[in-house]
C-alpha cells in the first residue's frame, strides 16, 4: 500500500512507467501465488481420486486366488471340446471402464479370461462396431465356436450377435456366454421379483432357440463361482432351462432323442411306392425308398412327422414365388410350410436359394423321354440291316463276274451271273482246271454271303417294325423335337459352351411340370421331356403299360434317350439354419453305408429293365414285306402272261 500511495503522487508521465513497476512488483506474486495454490488444490483432489478409485479396484481384485484358477479350468475344458482345426470368436462387451466398477467387475478378470483363449488357440476378438461388421460382411466363413464375454446380464442380445456375425452366422455353432457380474445391485434385488433373473436366463435362452441355436451355455459368476445354464426344447409341453455342472462337459449331444419333437416334413407322391410301410403308412403316395429313409431317421432320433403333401405328383408340383417365379416343390420350405422336403432334389436347383441341403448321398441323370419312332412298312424292314457300302461293293463284283462270263463266252452271262449268286450253281464249266477253280471260288463266296445276308434277313423280320429310335443327343438335335428343360438344367447347358448343348438350348423351351409335359407327348406332340432318371423310367413305362395288352404291333408312346443331358448329385433340401442338419447328414450317411438306396435302386432297375417293342416267336406278321414283293411278282408274272397271250392272238389273226 505505501508503494502505491507514492506512485500515484507522481505526473502523468510517470504513470504509464509506475503501472508497469506495479504490475512486476504486486501483480506477478500474486499470479504466482495463486497458481501455486491451483496446483495444489487440484494435486490433492486428483490424489483424493485416485486413492478412491484404487480403494475400488482394490476391493473389486479377488483376495482369492482359487476363482483365477477355476476360470483357468473352465477355459481349458471348453478348448476339449473345440475341434482342433478350429478357431474361437470372441465377442467382447464394450462397455466403459466405469461402468465396470460400478457393477464391480475387476477388468483382471476378463484379461485373464482372455488370454487363456488367445494362447491356447487361434482367436479372433470381435466387438460391436463399424470395423467388425465390415470384416464380417466381408467373408463367409460359418462360426463353429463362440465366446462371448458380457459384464452384465442385460447386455445379452441373441439378435445382435447374429447381425454381428451376418453371413458368417451359424445356428449349430456352439455359443459359450460368460456373464462377469458378480450380481445384480442390491437395489434392484430389492425390487424385483426373486425368479426375475431366472426369467432374464430363460428369456435370452428362448431367444437363441428362436434363432434356431440349440447348443447355448450360459456362464454367470455368482460369489466368485460360476453357475451354468443351458436350454432344452425338448422337454414335455415345451423347454426348459436346465442347470448343469460347470465341472461336466458343455456341450452334449440333444439330438439323440427329441421326444416326438414335430418336424414338417414335405414328401409328394413318386412311384414306385414301398409295399411294407407298416406304422408310417401316411406316406403310401412317395417313393419307397424315401419313405424307408425318412422312417429311419424319424426313429432314429424320435421326432413326429408332420406329413405336408398334396393330391399330386413330385414331378408336377409346383410353387409359385411372389415375384413370378414358378419351382418346384422347394418352394415349401421357402414358404416356410414345412422343414425339409423328404423327396431328394438336384443340388442345382438350391444353390442361388436361401436354403441348406444334406451332404449329396447320390449321383443321378437328367434324362430325355421322346416320342417313338413312326411305323416302318414291311418292304422297307427287309433292308433296313443291309450296309450300302457292303451292298455296293457285292454289285460291283456280280459285275466283274458277268464281264468275266462275258469274256471267257459263257451263253446267256448275265443269267449264269443269277445263277451263281443265288443258287450258287453252273450250268456250263469247261474241261479246263482254271476255269473250275475259278468257277468254285465264285460259287463258294455266293454261298457265304447268301447265308449271312439270311442272317440279317431274319432279325430285320424280327427287329421291332418301327424306324429307328432317338438315343443320342445327336440325333436329338436334329430331330424336329421342342425340348422342355427345366429352368435349372436350362441355365446350366446355356452357360455351356460345347455345340451340342448351345444346338440344343436352339430347340429348347423352358418348364417345370414334367406331367404336363409328358401330357403333351402321349397326344402326339411333338416335344421332349426333361427330368430325373428315377421319375422318368417309371412314368415312362407306366404310359407304355397302358396299351401293353393290346396287338404285339402297337407302337408304344414315349422312349427314354440313351444319353443324358446332364449329371448331378441329389440331396435333401431343409430350411435355413434347420437345427438337426449334422444329425440328418449322419443318419442318412448310415443308411447309405446299410445298403439301403444301392438294393432298392438295384430291384427297382430290374422291374424297369428295358423290354422290347415287338417281340415274340416267328409268325406270318413277320414276313410282312415278303408277301407284299412276294405278291407284287406274281402280278408281274401274271400281267406278263396275259401279255404273251394277247401278244400270240395278235400275230395269229394277222397270219
Amino acid at each position: 500500500m505505501l508503494t502505491i500511495l507514492v506512485l500515484c503522487s507522481q505526473g502523468e508521465n510517470s504513470r504509464k512507467m509506475n503501472f508497469n513497476i506495479i504490475t512486476r512488483v504486486v501483480c506477478f506474486p500474486v499470479t504466482v501465488v495463486g497458481i501455486g495454490i491451483t496446483i495444489v488444490i487440484v494435486t490433492i483432489l486428483s490424489l483424493s481420486s485416485l486413492a478412491f478409485a484404487e480403494d475400488i479396484i482394490n476391493n473389486a481384485i479377488t483376495a482369492d486366488e482359487s476363482f483365477d484358477e477355476l476360470m483357468i479350468k473352465l477355459v481349458e475344458k471348453h478348448l476339449k471340446q473345440v475341434d482342433d482345426s478350429s478357431s474361437v470368436y470372441v465377442v467382447l462387451d464394450d462397455e466403459p471402464l466405469l461402468y465396470l466398477l460400478y457393477f464391480q467387475i475387476n477388468p483382471a478378470v476378463r484379461n485373464t479370461l482372455l488370454m487363456n483363449y488367445v494362447i491356447k488357440r487361434a482367436t479372433f476378438l470381435l466387438a460391436d462396431n463399424d470395423s467388425t461388421s465390415m470384416f464380417i460382411e466381408n467373408t463367409n466363413i460359418k462360426i463353429r465356436h463362440v465366446v462371448a464375454v458380457y459384464s452384465s446380464i442385460n447386455n445379452v442380445k441373441p439378435s445382435g450377435l447374429k447381425n454381428l456375425f451376418n453371413h458368417s452366422w451359424n445356428s449349430r455353432a456352439n455359443f459359450l456366454l460368460w456373464i462377469l457380474e458378480n450380481s445384480i445391485e442390491e437395489e434392484q434385488e430389492q425390487e424385483l421379483p426373486p425368479n426375475q433373473k431366472d426369467k432374464k436366463i430363460e428369456g435370452i435362452m428362448t431367444d437363441f432357440w428362436a434363432l434356431d441355436c440349440l447348443n447355448v451355455v450360459l456362464m454367470i459368476n455368482q460369489n466368485s463361482s460360476f453357475a451354468a445354464f443351458t436350454y432344452d426344447p425338448f422337454t414335455i409341453n415345451k423347454g426348459s432351462v436346465v442347470s448343469i455342472d460347470p465341472m461336466e462337459p458343455f456341450f452334449t449331444d440333444k439330438t439323440k432323442n427329441l421326444r416326438e419333437y414335430p418336424i414338417a416334413v414335405s414328401m409328394y407322391q413318386a412311384k414306385p411306392i414301398s409295399v411294407n410301410l407298416s406304422n408310417f403308412t401316411s406316406l403310401i403316395g412317395a417313393r419307397g425308398v424315401d419313405v424307408e429313409a425318412m422312417r429311419y431317421i424319424s426313429t432314429s432320433i424320435n421326432f413326429s412327422v408332420v406329413l405336408k403333401s398334396a393330391f399330386i405328383s413330385l414331378s408336377g408340383y409346383s410353387y409359385n414365388l411372389p415375384d413370378g417365379t414358378v419351382i418346384g416343390p422347394i418352394g415349401d420350405i421357402i414358404s416356410n410350410r414345412s422343414e425339409i422336403l423328404g423327396n431328394p432334389q438336384i443340388v442345382n436347383t438350391v444353390l442361388d436359394r436361401d436354403l441348406e441341403f444334406l451332404r449329396p448321398f447320390g449321383r443321378s441323370l437328367m434324362m430325355i423321354a421322346v416320342p417313338t419312332s413312326s411305323y416302318m412298312p414291311g418292304v422297307l424292314r427287309l433292308f433296313r440291316t443291309v450296309d450300302h457300302d457292303l451292298t455296293m461293293s457285292m454289285l460291283g463284283a456280280y459285275v466283274v463276274l458277268m464281264l468275266c462270263l462275258l469274256i471267257i463266252k459263257k451263253r446267256n452271262p448275265l443269267l449264269e451271273t443269277a445263277r451263281i449268286v443265288i443258287q450258287q450253281q453252273c450250268h456250263e464249266i469247261s474241261n479246263r482246271v482254271s476255269e473250275r477253280i475259278f468257277m468254285m471260288s465264285w460259287i463258294i463266296w455266293a454261298f457265304i454271303l447268301a447265308s449271312a445276308g439270311q442272317v440279317h434277313l431274319m432279325k430285320a423280320l424280327t427287329d421291332p417294325p418301327f424306324y429307328p429310335n432317338i438315343n443320342t443327343l445327336d440325333e436329338l438335335v436334329k430331330s424336329d423335337l421342342t425340348v422342355i428343360l427345366d429352368p435349372i438344367v436350362y441355365r446350366s447347358l446355356n452357360h455351356s459352351e460345347q455345340s451340342l448343348n448351345r444346338k440344343l438350348i436352339e430347340k429348347a423351351e423352358q418348364g417345370t411340370n414334367f406331367d404336363s409335359c409328358l401330357i403333351r407327348l402321349s397326344i402326339s406332340e411333338r416335344v421332349a421331356c426333361v427330368t430325373e432318371k428315377s421319375i422318368i423310367r417309371y412314368q415312362v413305362f407306366s404310359l407304355n403299360r397302358k396299351i401293353g395288352k393290346k396287338k404285339i404291333s402297337t407302337k408304344k408312346k414315349a422312349h427314354i434317350v440313351k444319353s443324358p443331358v446332364s449329371t448331378f448329385w441329389k440331396t435333401l433340401v431343409v430350411r435355413k439354419g434347420f437345427p438337426f442338419l449334422d444329425k440328418f447328414d449322419k443318419a442318412y450317411q448310415n443308411i447309405v453305408e446299410f445298403g439301403l438306396i444301392f438294393k432298392w435302386t438295384h430291384d427297382i432297375g430290374k422291374v424297369f429293365k428295358p423290354k422290347t417293342n415287338y417281340f415274340g416267336p416267328l409268325n406270318l406278321i413277320h414276313f410282312e414285306g415278303i408277301f407284299i414283293i412276294f405278291g407284287v411278282g406274281i402280278s408281274l408274272a401274271i400281267g406278263a402272261f396275259i401279255g404273251e397271250i394277247v401278244v400270240s392272238y395278235i400275230k395269229y389273226k394277222m397270219i
